[in-house]
Order: structure tokens, then C-alpha cells, then sequence
């Protein structure tokens, strides 16, 4: 069995798949469903005469699939002419006989009942074609190997179908994606303007509040009023928080074209927190606030869609 192509990046780990093959009168039918999970988990249900394929299935959708929870069911269909022949195992047929003659008499035994207890043929015949091993369809080896090479080709129709599906919600997860961090994108790029005016605002405020508090005509002295502004200044300076959260911003955007996406992304947006949180911490500015708590709403958005992206 060849396996099919992985998927594409920034896929979305829900999705549904399905497929068929035919061969030699058997039809196979493949069901996968997939939804999110931290890594790979799969839970394959398979008919009888196929329980050997278990290893097979499980590298087959591993390496198609990648990381998602998947619900995987294949079914063997068969239509009259191709049919095979069933076998009856005598023994346990007869035991079964014998054991029903006990039953019926002991049900009939009183003092109006007849001596001899007598088994009705059809009512013993359809307990016993309902017992399991007592009538049961023979596989030859062909067979097994066409119920085999069916399965397999189902499978694998059925990966593609659900890389496929996954693939198209991906790609409306990475645009409504795009959008929160454009968002937050813009919201960085507000606080950085206001964060290139905070010097002058804090020296006019600082200006303002001395020429308040000394006496009227008492003078400034402009070297240490320069120094109070660049100590306040420094202590609120804000600029290494808002080039990290750039450069956070402009790796989000090509993890969506590089491996495991989702991963990527979760942890970037946890470091683009971590800068919001500085940011609103040091900055001293009601409207820097404002933005820093929209950053952590958009952030959240971000972090509740990225557990779903493979």
C-alpha cells in the first residue's frame, strides 16, 4: 500500500473523509473522521477478517493525516453473486440440538405432558444460525486477499478525501486568522506612535506640574527638568516590548506556510501575551491601556482557533 501524500500546512484538524474500491465482487467502503487532539490518536474499527491490517491502517493514516484525533471504520460489502459458501460445525450444531431437546423437556415435564419431548426443526434452526460459530461464511485466500487490496484502496481514498476537507477549512481558519493578528497588527503599530510622542508629553506634563507647585517667577532649571523627563521616560520606555511583539507578528504569518502551524502559532501567541502584558505594565497612558487590553481580546480569539489548526 502506498501511502498517500502528507498534507499541506495550516490544515485544520476537523474534517471528514470517505472512500471506496472494488475488487473481484468486494466492495470496501472507508469512513474517517477527524477532529482536534495535542498529537496523534487513532480509533480504527475494522471487520473480522481484517483485524491483521490494525498496523498497517494505523502507519498508513499517521503519515496522511499527522496530528488529529481520528475515528476510522472499514466495512466489507458484498453483493449475491459473489457471496461465499458457509460451513456448519457439526459438533456444536448438534450439542446445541441436544441441549434445546433438554430445555423443551424440562419445560414440558408435569403430570399432563407427554413422555417424549419433540423439537420443532424450525424454531432449533434459527437459534442455531444466530449462535456465532456454529454457521459461518468460508474465506478462501483469495478472497482474503481481495477483501485486503479493497480495504487498502478505500483507505487510502478515504485519506486523500479527508486531507482534502481538512485543507478547505484550513484555509477559512488561516484567513479569519490573518485577520486578528492584522488587528493586532494595527494595534502595535497605534502604540508604537503614541510610544514615539511619550517623551514630549511626559516633559509637558512634568512642566506643567512644577510650574504649579513653585512660586510665581521662580525659574526651571532646563538640565535637571531634561534629566526628571529622561529618567520617567525610561522607566516607561516601551520600545524593545513593541519591536518583539513585531517580530512575533511577522513570524505568526509565515508559520502558516511552515510545519505544524498550529503548534507554531500557539506558542507565538503565548509570547505576543507576554509583551502585551509588559507593555501595559510600564506604559503610563490611558490610551496605550485601551489598546493593550483589545491586543489580549484579539489574542484569545487567536488562541481559541490555533487548537484546531493541524
Amino acid at each position: 500500500m502506498t501511502s498517500a501524500e502528507a498534507p499541506r500546512a495550516a490544515s485544520s484538524m476537523t474534517g471528514f473523509g470517505s472512500g471506496n474500491a472494488s475488487v473481484d465482487g468486494v466492495v470496501a467502503r472507508c469512513d474517517l473522521r477527524s477532529v482536534n487532539h495535542r498529537g496523534f490518536d487513532l480509533r480504527a474499527r475494522l471487520p473480522p477478517g481484517l483485524q491483521e491490517l490494525q498496523g498497517e491502517v494505523l502507519a498508513l493514516v499517521r503519515a496522511g493525516v499527522g496530528r488529529g484525533h481520528i475515528d476510522a471504520v472499514i466495512e466489507i460489502v458484498r453483493d449475491a453473486t459473489t457471496s461465499p459458501p458457509f460451513r456448519v460445525d457439526r459438533v456444536r450444531a448438534l450439542a446445541l440440538r441436544d441441549a434445546l431437546r433438554e430445555l423443551q423437556a424440562l419445560d414440558a415435564d408435569g403430570p399432563d405432558a407427554p413422555r417424549a419431548a419433540t423439537l420443532d426443526p424450525a424454531a432449533w434452526l434459527s437459534v442455531a444460525a444466530a449462535q456465532p460459530g456454529i454457521l459461518e461464511p468460508t474465506s478462501s485466500e483469495a478472497d482474503r486477499e481481495a477483501q485486503q487490496t479493497a480495504a487498502r484502496a478505500a483507505l487510502s481514498a478515504a485519506i486523500i478525501a479527508l486531507q482534502a476537507s481538512r485543507q478547505r477549512e484550513g484555509e477559512h481558519l488561516c484567513v479569519d486568522l490573518r485577520a486578528h493578528l492584522a488587528t493586532v497588527a494595527g494595534l502595535q503599530e497605534a502604540i508604537a506612535a503614541s510610544a514615539d510622542a511619550a517623551p514630549a508629553a511626559i516633559q509637558a506634563r512634568l512642566n506643567a506640574r512644577l510650574r504649579a507647585l513653585l512660586p510665581e517667577g521662580a525659574a526651571l532649571d532646563p538640565g535637571r527638568l531634561a534629566a526628571e523627563v529622561a529618567l520617567i521616560a525610561d522607566r516607561h520606555d516601551i520600545a524593545e516590548e513593541l519591536v518583539r511583539l513585531r517580530g512575533h507578528l511577522d513570524a505568526a504569518e509565515a508559520a502558516f506556510t511552515g510545519p505544524e502551524p498550529g503548534r507554531t502559532l500557539g506558542f507565538l501567541v503565548q509570547e505576543m501575551a507576554r509583551e502585551a502584558n509588559t507593555i501595559g505594565s510600564k506604559a503610563n497612558d490611558l490610551g496605550v491601556a485601551h489598546r493593550v487590553v483589545a491586543i489580549k481580546v484579539e489574542l484569545e480569539r487567536i488562541r481559541e482557533q490555533v487548537q484546531n489548526l493541524a
